[in-house]
């Protein structure tokens, strides 16, 4: 796995975890990579592709979004995550955590 797919990665874990603080957690594909903006706003990690530093705008640089949803279906196969939310929201983009999951 190349180091900037790690780092996002491990943003996405973090968040879907609970161990980052967020002003709305996501479950959505589209909540996720808001989210994924304001972590690395927070910890000042600049986009892919030579875009200019992320801000209030909060809109993935398309190299990183396509990375978010790599690391979004390699988390389903793992069993990480499942697609659907509840049975009102059981399709993609809705997710949550796996019931298998534990500890992330």
């Amino acid at each position: 796995m190349n180091e900037r797919k790690q780092i996002i990665r491990d943003i996405v874990l973090d968040i879907i975890s609970g161990r980052e603080k967020l002003q709305s957690p996501p479950n959505q594909l589209p909540h996720l990579e808001v989210n994924v903006v304001e972590v690395m706003i927070r910890r000042k990690i600049e986009p892919s592709g030579g875009q200019v530093p992320y801000d209030v705008r909060q809109k993935l640089s398309n190299e990183d979004a396509d990375i978010v949803r790599e690391v979004f279906w390699d988390l389903v196969i793992e069993k990480i995550i499942t697609v659907g939310f509840n049975s009102s929201n059981p399709d993609f983009p809705w997710f949550k955590l796996h019931s298998e999951c534990g500890t992330i």
